[in-house]
């Protein structure tokens, strides 16, 4: 049985009781959240949180980087977006995704770069920028575009404990025009992203925290501590917003490192995403059983918001090995309200 009055487990108390302070008092501010990337983690309803063990760690819980492989590398790219079709009048809102994520991970460190574009329509939250608020009938639409270059450190405390850290600097444009009501939101996406761009450079931390106890797994990670802030040229304000999520996982082997026969989780945001479309704070679970040797991987998922209006999206993903060591992975994702999403990576582990 392992024991929790370790001096090294006072200090992970101390890293919970710190997440769990910035949790409490979240800002009503727009955010780039942990669900966006991770192609096994869409795959499983986006429950990823106690699970991460390959190089997406870097994004979705630093502190999983031991649970990787001597070596771990992922490539991928993926989509989501919620009611292109509508008006920009319309009461539900609508938005879209695009990304990129490069990350090469070994047990204790990992390097990562992610490109994120993202797209709003409508009044933002109060507070997100005099500029963005509709004005003389127009309605807002504005379009982020951000470059994530992250250095990512793990430490263990004791036998059971591992803390991290993802330290990024982040390029990021905001550009933006006034929609016509009457304009498809998809169209007016379109206009915004080819309006010129206002640059700006800023810094960020994240940081997470793994709890290993037999064959359970207990994660909580906090994302964009800095809150960092991207203006556009007309005086528009996109703000990344705090993000905390918990999770619990249960794995196949309690002393298996990096992938495992079977894993069950399930994740909760501690923490409210007011980014279009519409008010976010997601809780999902997840199941992924790998065959043949490990060589097929076959996942499930259920993800919905516990804020704002109920939305519940399912998922489904997959993992093939081919030669030379690499494994192709892809999820989707589908669900009410037009929301639906997809993935496409490349994995080479080792």
């Amino acid at each position: 049985m392992i024991s929790l009055c370790t001096p090294a487990h006072g200090r992970a108390a101390a890293v919970l009781a710190l997440a769990a302070a910035l949790a409490v008092c979240p800002s009503p501010v727009e955010a780039q959240g942990f669900e966006q990337l991770g192609t096994r983690a869409r795959g499983m309803g986006a429950a990823f949180v106690a699970v991460a063990d390959d190089a997406s760690a870097a994004w979705w819980n630093p502190a999983g980087l031991p649970g990787t492989l001597i070596f771990d590398g992922v490539l991928e790219t993926g989509g989501l977006e919620a009611g292109l079709d509508r008006r920009l009048d319309e009461p539900e809102p609508a938005g879209r995704g695009q990304t990129v994520m490069v990350a090469a991970a070994f047990p204790v460190a990992a390097l990562s770069y992610a490109r994120l574009h993202q797209w709003r329509a409508g009044p933002p939250p109060t507070g997100a920028g005099a500029g963005s608020r509709q004005d003389g009938g127009h309605i807002p639409v504005e379009s982020l575009l951000t470059h994530h270059f992250g250095v990512s450190f793990a430490q263990s405390l004791g036998d059971a404990v591992v803390v991290g850290t993802t330290t990024r600097v982040i390029r990021g444009g905001l550009a933006g025009v006034p929609g016509e009501p009457a304009t498809a939101a998809g169209e007016a996406f379109d206009a915004a992203a080819g309006q010129p761009r206002l640059w700006t450079t800023r810094g960020d931390l994240d940081a997470g925290i793994r709890v290993r106890l037999a064959r359970l797994r207990l994660g909580l990670a906090a994302r964009n501590l800095g809150a960092p802030e991207f203006a556009g040229g007309d005086g528009q304000v996109w703000r990344l917003q705090r993000r905390v999520r918990a999770g619990v996982a249960v794995v196949a082997d309690a002393d298996r490192a990096g992938r495992q026969a079977w894993v069950v989780a399930a994740d909760a945001d501690l923490t409210r995403d007011d980014q279009a479309p519409g008010t976010w704070r997601g809780a999902g679970a997840g199941v992924e059983r790998w065959f043949a040797s490990r060589r097929v991987a076959l996942r499930g998922g259920v993800e919905a918001s516990t804020a704002g209006t109920a939305r519940t999206t399912a998922t489904a993903g997959l993992s093939l090995a081919v030669p030379g060591g690499l494994f192709v992975d892809v999820a989707a994702a589908a669900g009410a309200r037009e929301r639906r999403g997809w993935s496409l990576g490349a994995h080479v582990m080792f």
